[in-house]
């Protein structure tokens, strides 16, 4: 995998492959984050 940050500190450009690879936010966040943040388990991930 390539590093998002380059050895002089810059951030280079995401991909596609690089947001392939995101989960959401119902995966990673916690109950109660989702809960204050309005995040529904009725809402889909697309695809």
């Amino acid at each position: 995998m390539m590093s998002l940050i380059n050895k002089t500190g810059e951030v280079r450009e995401l991909c596609a492959e690089d947001l392939r690879k995101f989960k959401s936010a119902q995966e990673v966040l916690p109950l109660s984050l989702q809960k204050k943040l309005g995040i529904d388990e009725s809402q889909k991930v697309p695809l």
